[in-house]
């Protein structure tokens, strides 16, 4: 038989957002409202036990709106409620984003099966809590059941009897936060996050308004963060092993232009070898920059951080160089490393898709030698990265570059 709470449960803090609508950097009104790197900061600077989203993440753009679910993963979200707002772009959408993000859905099946996770099972303080989440609306295209009988499925599944406390999110006419046998909190709202205190059989609940109060340099790193998790979260093969810069970004700037100094450095040394900048000076226009083969006017740090948000996602989703490339570190002391050269230089000859770079990113480095899983006794310089192989010293000459069949090769991203 199911144990309710009926006895004083040990304190139960949940952080809880709503309606976040894909915004990174807020409202865009005066104040500059609401936005991921608020919620961020708030995050980090109270304590809690679950994590709690309760639906409508997602804005307009489903690319904008894929970062933004990763972001909630990055923040280490419990739980993400599935509302109707999520299903705006389809079932199949949610259902490859819910493998990598925990997102929470009932009573909704695709394709005979269920869209999301039923449920999530969270331990705290040695506490079991159910959590649950459920739409009360008809939606196209899936099969929604009655939320009721969904739960009471989800109660008769031997894995889940013996919680503690059951927490349900319900999306439909009103968005709320059910404690089962306590009470409800309602969560209609945007730009802002609730703390909800489960003690002594009873809630707590305090909403803070999301607002400009927040120290601005403790938002820029958030603000970076949100812009470029998504990235960091796609395979790491594809992102490292692949191209060592996976969005190349030529900035025109002015002596006047405080991006120089401001974002666009620190972007380049949060992510080294994931976004490659490179800064031409131009002191006889407004700055610019250049993504892809578009060119934009740079205006404050907020709105180049959207057009970049934006563009790295186009120029992900959509490629541009398509040539394979070979990373090639060599050691400047190394008396071979001159045959080395010529051997790619006549490799390349002979396989004109093939782009190499030369790189002395030692930070780089080291990341290629995590991904490839490269043993400790062979990392050392020169070593040639190809595909999904790379080429040690001592044996780059022996293998003349030949690697047997042909290389299976995602696409190529940005611009030479």
């Amino acid at each position: 038989m199911t144990t309710l709470l009926t006895v004083l449960f040990c304190s139960l803090d949940i952080i809880y957002t709503a309606g976040i609508g894909g915004e990174f950097l807020g409202c865009g009104c005066p104040g500059e409202e609401g936005g991921i790197a608020r919620i961020a900061h708030y995050i980090k600077n109270t304590p809690h036990h679950l994590l709690i989203d309760a639906g409508g993440i997602f804005g307009k753009n489903r690319f904008v709106d894929s970062i933004a679910l990763v972001n909630l993963k990055e923040y280490n979200f419990d739980a993400i409620a599935v509302s109707g707002n999520e299903l705006q772009f389809g079932p199949e959408f949610i259902n490859r984003l819910s493998a990598r993000a925990p997102l929470l859905c009932s009573n909704v099946y695709y394709l005979g099966q269920p869209l999301a996770k039923e449920y999530i099972i969270k331990s705290v303080n040695g506490k079991k809590v159910l959590i649950t989440a459920v739409i009360e609306e008809e939606l196209p295209e899936v099969e929604v059941l009655e939320p009721k009988t969904a739960i009471n499925r989800i109660k008769a599944n031997p894995l889940v009897k013996d919680y503690d406390i059951h927490i349900n999110i319900l999306n439909g006419p009103h968005r709320r936060l059910i404690i089962e046998n306590i009470g409800y909190v309602d969560a209609d709202w945007t730009r802002r996050i609730g703390l909800l205190k489960i003690e002594n059989n009873s809630i707590k609940n305090s909403v803070t308004f999301l607002d400009s109060t927040i120290p601005e340099d403790h938002l820029t790193r958030e603000k970076i963060n949100s812009v470029l998790y998504y990235l960091k979260n796609l395979p790491a093969r594809q992102i490292i092993s692949d191209f060592p810069a996976t969005v190349s970004i030529i900035y025109y700037y002015n002596d006047d232009d405080s991006l120089v100094n401001h974002f666009l450095p620190l972007l380049v040394r949060e992510y080294r070898g994931m976004v490659g900048i490179t800064y031409i000076k131009k002191t006889d226009q407004k700055p610019a920059f250049k993504i892809g083969e578009r060119i934009f006017s740079a205006a404050t740090p907020e709105t180049t951080i959207q057009i970049l948000r934006k563009e790295i996602l186009r120029v992900l989703d959509y490629g541009g160089d398509k040539k394979v490339q070979v990373v090639y570190f060599p050691n400047p002391n190394c008396p071979e490393c001159g045959r080395y050269n010529l051997l790619l230089e006549a490799f390349k000859k002979n396989n004109p898709d093939i782009k190499i770079v030369h790189s002395q990113d030692e930070v780089l480095l080291e990341r290629f030698y995590e991904v490839y899983e490269v043993p400790l006794k062979k990392r050392q310089k020169p070593i040639i990265f190809i595909g999904k192989n790379y080429l040690p010293y001592g044996e780059i000459e022996s293998s003349n570059l030949q690697i047997e069949g042909n290389i299976p090769w995602p696409k190529i991203y940005g611009i030479d």
